[in-house]
């Protein structure tokens, strides 16, 4: 299951609502009302994978490269979104399998490692991945001090 979205019956998280307990701010509250008359209409919710990989493992140029895609007023190669914590790369759509067959993430500026961690993703049929301040480090995988 390369890049698909996945697509998860709004019957199967009310189930896993109730066994976890969640209360949605009470059984009575609008939220849940919301949710469970969604869910008996045959309501399914997109889910959007996202592999989350700590912004220590990309160099500060990646950084600049993929916060300049995400401000592009042109056409951007990258659909990248950020702000202070973050960057969020997607991953779908033909321009980025050309991306990866086409080995322009060089093109662009990216290391090797920046461009390792998308491919990852885009393997792993995620929808995103997320360079983040906080997030995980990888062990095994180069980390970058910035």
């Amino acid at each position: 299951m390369k890049n698909e979205t996945r697509r998860s019956s709004g019957r199967a998280l009310l189930e896993r609502l109730y066994n976890w307990g969640i209360h949605l701010g009470g059984w009575d509250s609008p939220a849940w009302g919301d949710l469970e008359t969604y869910v008996k209409k045959g309501g399914e919710f997109e889910i959007q994978e996202t592999l989350v990989v700590g912004t220590a493992h990309i160099t500060e140029e990646d950084s600049s490269i993929l916060c300049q895609q995400a401000n592009s007023d042109g056409p951007a190669v990258l659909v990248a979104y950020e702000n202070e914590y973050w960057i969020q790369v997607f991953l779908g759509g033909d321009d980025f399998v050309a991306l990866t067959e086409s080995k322009t993430f060089k093109d662009l500026g990216l290391s090797e490692d920046a461009a390792r961690f998308l491919r990852i993703g885009f393997e792993l049929g995620c929808t995103w991945v997320k360079f983040d301040r906080d997030g995980p480090t990888y062990n095994g995988f180069t980390t970058h001090e910035w």
